[in-house]
């Protein structure tokens, strides 16, 4: 088992990263060896002989030339670091070096793809509009997809493997362990987002009911008795936001707006956001919900000054 081999077998079985996050891993450090190594497969040795400019110049600087856009260049660098960060564990390496590399910027002003807080109230209502009038299965699981962008502020990927044994509903948590980074992470449940999480339990069950052991603990079946996949979630996602009304965005603009307006409540710290929605570094959260934060007048508050008023 080579360097690579052995990192995957990891990742996959011991640190359970999910499928579609650690393809994309495995298909850069492929990429990376063949820039750095060309036809030999690198050994550690060969890892801990290279340096960030070795990296910059061989790799990422070709790729930029070639029209990769910094978020794709970034991309690499995380996979690499990860890659890194692993072998460090088992003290096989002692420094990450792509940690020093610094991330591509992007050339092009790119504006954040978010939800309004009307927008998601709209596509919220839409939802469970549809599951009021005709409460059969798809339209109630279909709603809980919804709520659980919303009201959890889900990745497509995490929302997709979500387990029965992931929901503790007397603490209205829900504990993630097939998250983007490997990082477990419990994130609240609103209690609307329960009573229609109970609610689609009750018809999957009744329309599932000879399900096998493996699959009776997926949440979101597809009509093939598989689990739903991300791009099925994609189409349900789209379709409702069409009858909506609302301006056509990606799923992940429904977390972000659940970041947008978590944090437009003023009752969470950034801290506590980045843990929330499960970013691997609280720098994620300052880009991109800082300027969600709006300017007000503090003199009132300034405790030096506001006594005995």
């Amino acid at each position: 088992m080579n360097i690579y081999e052995q990192f995957e077998y990891s990742m996959r079985n011991i640190y359970e990263m999910s499928d579609k996050t650690l393809e994309v891993y495995m298909i850069n450090l492929k990429e990376f060896n063949k820039y750095m190594f060309e036809d030999k497969v690198a050994t550690l040795d060969d890892i801990k002989s290279l340096t960030s400019d070795d990296i910059m110049m061989k790799w990422l600087k070709v790729k930029e030339k070639e029209g990769l856009s910094a978020a794709s260049l970034n991309q690499r660098i995380a996979a690499l670091s990860r890659f890194y960060t692993y072998y460090i564990g088992l003290q096989k390496l002692t420094i990450n070096v792509p940690k020093t590399l610094k991330n591509f910027k992007s050339k092009v002003k790119v504006e954040k793809d978010i939800l309004t807080l009307e927008e998601s109230q709209r596509l919220l209502d839409k939802a469970r509009s549809i599951a009021s009038e005709n409460c059969n299965y798809r339209n109630v699981r279909n709603e809980l997809i919804i709520s659980l962008f919303l009201g959890c502020g889900l990745r497509i990927e995490e929302l997709s493997e979500l387990r029965v044994c992931n929901f503790d509903l007397d603490r209205r948590e829900l504990n993630l362990s097939l998250t983007k980074f490997g990082k477990p992470r419990t994130v609240s449940i609103p209690k609307p987002v329960i009573n229609s999480f109970n609610e689609y339990m009750k018809l999957r069950n009744e329309k599932y009911s000879d399900l096998d052991k493996e699959l009776k603990d997926v949440i979101f079946i597809s009509r093939k008795r598989n689990k739903l996949s991300t791009d099925q979630i994609r189409r349900v996602v789209y379709q409702l936001i069409k009858e909506a009304g609302v301006t056509k965005v990606t799923p992940h603009a429904l977390r972000h707006g659940f970041g947008t307006m978590m944090l437009a409540t003023g009752k969470l710290t950034l801290e506590e956001l980045s843990l929330e929605m499960g970013h691997g570094n609280i720098n994620t959260t300052l880009r991109w919900y800082i300027h969600q934060v709006k300017s007000r007048n503090y003199g009132d508050i300034n405790p030096v000054f506001s006594k005995g008023e």
